[in-house]
């Protein structure tokens, strides 16, 4: 009976004050679909691959080369021919297991198409056991002809899954499927292919894998490693380093590191998805600010609520209700609210996760009844979130006496309207710091996209190309076109470099090719020498070179000016001929670069030539003018089919390609303003609490006020006085704080912006602005009211 009489009380109650009960109830839903998406993404990212038992002990080789003038390139493959090198003569390895990726041509019947499969050995079954359906996982790919597949593919193949011993054909050879495996959700498993053909195929790569002729070192497989108790990837890796290097010529012995990561954490290393940890931890701590504001503005408008259901408070003690009855009335209609509110939060969040994988490039998934614990946490924290803030309203309100409530006069306490002032003095404060954070990311981005490379790059078009004499004429006689020259890809990759002896020591130095015309259409002339004297269409011999200022500092020949005629040995940069070459400096040229500004820029010599030798690969640079731009690209493309252009034109403006290096500044930008802006409407909605809770309070005042002559805008200046001082006081927390936190993410980058000091005040401006919009309607409302009417209030 008293719990339906608590449930009477509360409905009543919201419905009584139905707009604080609405923004209060959209607030937490709000804060509640953050918390909860991140802690799906956060959740997927910590369980891939839980599935393996020995997850703690299996582990992943991944290869990493170290090239020079390069920044390390990590993959998740390894060669095939390590595992079974080292496990033989390791007794740290216990088990080991490999997948090689192919695309493969596949046949059922008069049906073919072409699908990458995984050629997979026997012991995937014991080191890495997915699910299986049907059949024995282990003893289909012991057998040259057995092919596993998931319940998925095998409908996609032959439309049942019941398909044991059903004949397929992949890459030419008769195979029998003997085993369905069970599907795991998108992210749950770092596989991304869902047929497993025997290793021991005749038509596997894996088949009698062998040192290359050439003597070369591929890496071409997924390997997985199961250590013994009590072996750490440091020590299985320091172990399989000397052997390692038996399989590799020794000038790429230095070059090459393999490393073990462990299968549960691949979707956060740092190496093979750089970012992504960054990007979570960022998400987790504005999901936490957001929630904060939510459940802070949820305990400003229970204040006010409460200061409307005094006289119901007052008559309920005098009729012998306890101080515990008010108590536990207000908890439970806080833990009711938070509860609806989650549920909207777990249908919101359903509705958002897609979208938001897309953005954070994560693969997480939600299925409640597949997660009970998932349920059970998101209830649990909803019950914790309401009972935190349901406490302070139920401790202020139960704890007065019947006299004090039902005086004429009473008010909501002291105590209340200290804790809305400091709650909303701190939801301005994270308001505040997220509207920097987002104009600080937003100035770095537009920085290291218009300044941060150097050179310019408006408009800038590129073409994967080995300078076609005939092509680049042509081009650069097009209306569309201000000019086109020739450089090597590695002038924009800054990947491929040398190394030159300096008193003894050697420095790296990164060596690109670039003709002439290359410099003036970046817009990078020459700080010291001239460049009149180099060839147009290069040099056969490498006599002349370009270095930029951060090569003339680490080869320490001086000023700019001082460096210009000075000789400089560099091994293997001819692009037509190989061994040591000596280039006298032609010209200095300040630094630029095309890749992220978060690196400094490696010293360089250039050479007067269209690519450099080796694998490198050639491009044209084509600046156009802005101007009918689609008409002068489809010129461009047909210049190419006409000039004799191998296959189809690729093609790209550089600013794509620099878009794609900032892709998760642009995140970082997004995230901070989509927080930012739910941060101002949960923030304007607890202010719009403390205004209805302090005109109410002072009613009675405003009204003598007017009476003795005060005037409406007298009152409201006091109103606004008093209600906007949390918006400035927040100020005094968010910058210090803020302040430090961005200036430790700016030092990330070789090149940056100052710290943009006019965004503090403008910031809290935006704020007081916002306290003034969400409070000027009340609190103009209460200056305007007549004396009378105030005056007669209860």
């Amino acid at each position: 009976m008293k719990l339906r009489h608590f449930l009477i009380a509360g409905w009543r109650a919201a419905l009584g004050a139905r707009t604080l009960s609405l923004i209060a109830l959209l607030g937490l839903v709000v804060g509640l679909t953050a918390a909860i998406l991140m802690l799906i993404v956060v959740r997927g990212a910590l369980q891939q691959n839980g599935f393996v038992p020995e997850r703690a002990r299996t582990y992943l080789a991944t290869s990493t080369l170290l090239m020079p003038g390069g920044a390390p390139d990590t993959r998740d493959l390894s060669s095939g021919l390590v595992a079974p090198l080292v496990a033989g003569r390791l007794a740290s390895v216990e088990a080991w297991a490999r997948l090689a990726e192919a695309e493969v041509a596949i046949r059922r019947g008069a049906v073919e198409r072409k699908e990458t499969i995984y050629w997979a050995d026997p012991a995937i079954a014991e080191v890495m056991p997915r699910p299986v359906l049907r059949g024995d996982l282990a003893a289909t790919l012991a057998r040259p002809d057995g092919v596993a597949m998931t319940a998925a593919a095998a409908r996609r193949w032959f439309g049942r899954e019941d398909v044991l011993g059903a004949p397929l054909t992949i890459a030419g050879r008769a195979m029998t499927v003997g085993a369905i495996l069970a599907g795991l959700p998108p992210g749950a498993t770092d596989w991304t292919h869902d047929i497993l053909a025997s290793s021991r195929s005749a038509a596997s790569i894996l088949h009698g894998l062998a040192r290359p002729a050439d003597g070369g070192f591929r890496i071409e497989s997924r390997t997985y490693f199961r250590l013994r108790p009590g072996t750490s990837a440091a020590e299985a890796t320091g172990q399989m380093r000397p052997l390692i290097a038996t399989l590799m010529p020794p000038e790429m012995q230095a070059l090459y590191r393999m490393g073990l990561v462990r299968i549960d954490r691949l979707a956060l290393d740092a190496d093979l998805h750089p970012g992504a940890r960054d990007r979570l931890i960022t998400g987790s701590v504005i999901a936490a600010l957001v929630l904060f504001v939510a459940v802070a503005n949820t305990v400003n408008l229970a204040l006010a609520r409460a200061g409307r259901r005094r006289k119901e408070i007052g008559v309920r003690k005098a009729a012998g209700a306890g101080r515990w009855d008010i108590a536990l009335q207000f908890l439970g209609e806080a833990v009711a609210a938070t509860l609806v509110a989650a549920l909207l939060a777990m249908v919101a969040s359903e509705w958002l996760l897609p979208p938001l994988n897309a953005f954070l490039d994560t693969n997480a998934t939600i299925d409640y009844a597949q997660a009970p614990l998932l349920t059970l946490g998101i209830v649990s924290g909803a019950v914790v979130i309401g009972l935190v803030a349901g406490a302070y309203p139920a401790l202020v309100v139960s704890r007065l006496s019947p006299a004090a409530i039902l005086r004429p006069d009473a008010g909501t306490g002291d105590g209340g309207t200290r804790v809305r002032a400091v709650l909303a003095t701190l939801q301005f404060a994270v308001l505040i710091g997220l509207l920097i954070a987002t104009g600080i990311v937003y100035q770095q981005r537009r920085f290291a996209m218009a300044q941060g490379t150097g050179a310019d790059i408006a408009q800038m078009l590129t073409v994967e190309a080995e300078c076609p004499a005939g092509f680049v004429a042509e081009v650069a006689r097009l209306p569309g076109v201000k000019g086109a020259a020739c450089h090597g890809s590695e002038f924009m990759t800054g990947e491929g470099g040398s190394f030159i002896e300096l008193r003894g020591r050697p420095v790296q130095i990164l060596v690109a090719a670039a003709l002439p015309a290359t410099y003036a259409l970046y817009g990078v002339p020459p700080i010291a020498g001239s460049l009149a004297g180099l060839p147009p269409q290069g040099e056969p011999q490498v006599r002349r070179i370009v270095l930029n200022a951060a090569a003339v500092k680490a080869l320490d020949l001086g000023s700019p000016r001082d460096a210009v005629g000075k000789r400089v040995p560099v091994t293997n940069f001819s692009p037509f001929t190989e061994g040591e070459q000596i280039g006298v400096v032609a010209a200095v040229v300040p630094n630029f670069q095309f890749t992220s500004a978060e690196l400094a820029t490696k010293p360089a010599v250039y050479i007067d030539a269209p690519r450099r030798v080796g694998p490198s690969a050639g491009m044209v640079s084509i600046r156009l003018s802005g101007r009918q731009v689609p008409e002068t690209l489809a010129a461009i493309d047909r210049l190419w089919r006409e000039t004799g252009g191998e296959g189809p034109i690729r093609r790209r403006f550089l600013s794509d390609r620099m878009e794609e290096l900032y892709r998760d500044l642009e995140r970082g930008l997004q995230l901070f303003a989509i927080f930012a802006a739910l941060a101002v409407l949960l923030a304007a909605a607890g202010m719009v609490g403390i205004a209805i809770a302090t005109t109410d309070r002072r009613t009675k005042e405003i009204g003598i006020r007017k009476a003795m002559g005060a005037s409406t805008g007298q009152v409201l200046w006091l109103l606004l006085r008093q209600l906007t001082r949390p918006a400035l006081l927040a100020n005094l927390i968010a910058w210090p704080v803020t302040w430090w936190a961005m200036q430790r993410w700016l030092n990330g980058y070789a090149y940056r912006i100052d710290m943009p000091l006019w965004l503090y005040p403008a910031a809290g401006g935006v704020a007081f602005v916002v306290a003034v919009a969400s409070i000027g309607v009340l609190t103009g409302a209460a200056a305007r009211r007549a004396p009378i009417v105030a005056l007669r209030y209860e």
